[in-house]
């Protein structure tokens, strides 16, 4: 082989340190353009199969193959992504914003088809097919980190190779975390201090420290991430005064109500609900709750984007210490997002999902002799029922009635809506501690007992 002068130790060193700055570069701007973002951002980093032979010609060459496949990426992706090229790594970064999984995978298998469709040409006239090995990662569905979920979507590049190459894979926990070191505590710490000011409200050293040190003792990198976020928690609310986040979920029927009223009582929690919410607006005459009267006039669902606003009013009226349960919200992926993003904005973060499960029939049953009073429920009793031997409310004598969505054509649709898109929730909060409670197993006394026990326990006990 003819060695090209640009091809010496000491050039390939400093092309080795130039590529690692442009990496840390495009990281900086990635988790620049998540703090700021109203909407998902997806990530795509596309490795260039089988280049070895390009290069085997030089530098030269390689650089006039990267530029043309440089330029069928950029004209691949929409116009509002964001296109890095990681100088001679055989790499490129794209970025998506308000994205989707299915934008996410349309617009890889877009560039991995352009990419390969015909031949490159070296300066000297030689013809090249080419492919690329794709992977994607989706922040803050993968992970809250942005810089967690670049690590993921490289993994997933690293799992398209594996799987043959010209493949697109999307990430999964598993890809990412076999590309971290056993360093990963102190650089997920170094990445955490970095962001606190932006994520939460700032931290001694002394305190990330204790972090540092807590997590370190959960075995094994898959561990990590979420002992990560759950010795955050606790250590904020030790350490600033701030009060615990707790979501309550399950499908209608499954005693969501009862266990907040139960954690409400015994932290003196504030409870968040959709419908006493929306009521608490339209008695205040704010325009929010016009706005959703009016969707509701002709859709059946609130927008995700407008239960986040009306979770953001909420946070606005509470205090940072304040306890607070949010009972069966999100209920969807979108809303899963749009929730943990009105948190962030408050200095807020997820300290314990509770998912509440019972069987359909038993649902059923539960719902088919519910009775409400209404005028409770926009006030102190937010989602409280009764039996249906009774007919006046006990707390303020107001006659009791079913809700329209119990009955049983609407009960139906409810189910599916939650069996839809309950794994999607789950996934998309899967990096916060969680629980799975049977309430039919348990009573509400024992699940709200075995809660405030997680919430409260040690760290190296994370559930």
């Amino acid at each position: 082989m003819t060695t090209n002068p640009g091809d010496s130790d000491a050039d390939n060193l400093q092309r080795i340190q130039a590529d690692h700055a442009i990496e840390e570069s495009v990281k900086a701007e990635i988790r620049a353009l998540c703090v700021n973002a109203a909407a998902p951002i997806s990530i795509i980093c596309i490795d260039i199969d089988k280049i070895a032979v390009i290069r085997a010609a030089g530098i030269a060459s390689k650089l006039h193959v990267l530029k043309q496949l440089a330029a069928r990426v950029q004209n691949a992706i929409p116009d509002a992504a964001h296109f890095y090229d990681i100088g001679t790594r055989d790499e490129f970064v794209v970025v998506l914003r308000e994205a989707t999984d299915a934008t996410t995978a349309d617009t890889a298998e877009t560039v991995r088809a352009a990419i390969s469709k015909s031949p490159v040409h070296t300066p000297d006239g030689a013809e090249h097919t080419l492919t690329a090995s794709l992977g994607t990662g989706i922040w803050p569905v993968d992970a809250v980190d942005p810089e967690f979920v670049y690590a993921l979507a490289k993994g997933a590049s690293a799992a398209a190779k594996e799987a043959g190459r010209n493949t697109v894979v999307a990430a999964t926990p598993c890809n990412g975390l076999a590309q971290l070191s056993f360093d990963a505590p102190r650089q997920r710490m170094d990445s955490l201090r970095a962001t606190s000011a932006n994520l939460m409200r700032p931290m001694s050293t002394l305190v990330l420290d204790a972090i540092d040190l807590a997590c370190q003792r959960h075995a094994g990198l898959e561990q990590f991430h979420k002992g990560l976020e759950f010795a955050l928690s606790r250590h904020l609310r030790q350490h600033t005064g701030l009060g615990s986040t707790i979501i309550v979920s399950g499908p209608p029927g499954s005693g969501k109500s009862s266990l907040a009223n139960q954690l409400r009582s015994k932290r003196r929690s504030r409870v968040f609900a959709v419908r006493p919410q929306l009521n608490h607006l339209r008695s205040a005459g704010a325009e929010l709750a016009a706005e959703i009267d009016a969707i509701l006039a002709t859709e059946k669902f609130i927008p995700d984007a407008l239960v986040g606003k009306m979770l953001s009013a909420y946070l606005h009226e509470t205090l940072a210490s304040d306890d607070i349960i949010l009972e069966g919200v999100p209920i969807s992926r979108g809303q899963a997002f749009v929730v943990e993003k009105a948190l962030i904005n408050s200095q807020r973060t997820i300290d314990l999902i509770v998912f509440l499960n019972a069987d359909p029939d038993t649902v059923r049953r539960r719902v088919e002799a519910r009775r409400i009073c209404l005028d409770c429920e926009a006030t102190t009793q937010a989602g409280r029922s009764y039996s249906d031997g009774e007919t006046t409310c006990p707390d303020c004598g107001k006659p009791l009635t079913r809700r329209r969505d119990d009955e049983m054509q609407h009960l139906e649709r409810r189910l599916a809506q939650y069996q839809a898109e309950r794994s999607l929730v789950s996934a998309a909060l899967g990096h916060y501690p969680t629980l799975e409670l049977n309430s039919e197993s348990l009573s509400t006394v024992e699940i709200a007992t075995i809660v405030l026990g997680a919430i409260d326990r040690d760290t190296d006990e994370h559930p």
